[in-house]
């Protein structure tokens, strides 16, 4: 004759512990369009660049700063034969606001060849968030 036994237990506290992997991300798309004149197509002067940085940090973070920079000021682009343009020619709007030059010292980069983007304080609520859209053109 076959016998079974019934085992019942309580509800048991179960502990997890997971380590959150940090992530801030800055990606710029661009929005390119061609003109042409004539029998020859020329590329429009002015590029514009659109922007969003998006982010998942750990509690301990307070904030985060975005800085748009270049190496040199009066040669942010050149083609290495003194055709050079200066950051003075690059304009960034952030979150729709008006076109600032690139032409502040920031924490990297060279003296007087950048813009600060944002300086977000992450709190609760941001941990895991996206900061506005800016948008990037240059004028040549």
């Amino acid at each position: 004759m076959a016998s079974a036994q019934a085992l019942n237990s309580g509800a048991q506290t179960i502990a997890l512990n997971a380590n959150l992997t940090e992530s801030l991300t800055v990606a710029y798309r661009e929005r390119g369009e061609f003109h042409t004149c004539g029998r020859q197509r020329h590329q429009r002067r002015q590029h514009q660049h659109y922007g969003t940085t998006t982010w998942a940090l750990k509690a301990s973070r307070t904030a985060v700063a975005v800085d748009a920079y270049f190496a040199s000021a009066a040669a942010a682009l050149t083609d290495g034969a003194g055709d050079n343009i200066p950051s003075s020619a690059f304009f960034i709007a952030d979150n729709g606001g008006a076109s600032t030059a690139l032409i502040n010292t920031v924490a990297f980069g060279a003296a007087n060849a950048g813009l600060q983007l944002a300086n977000v304080p992450i709190t609760a609520a941001n941990r895991s968030a996206r900061a506005p859209t800016s948008w990037l053109s240059t004028s040549t």
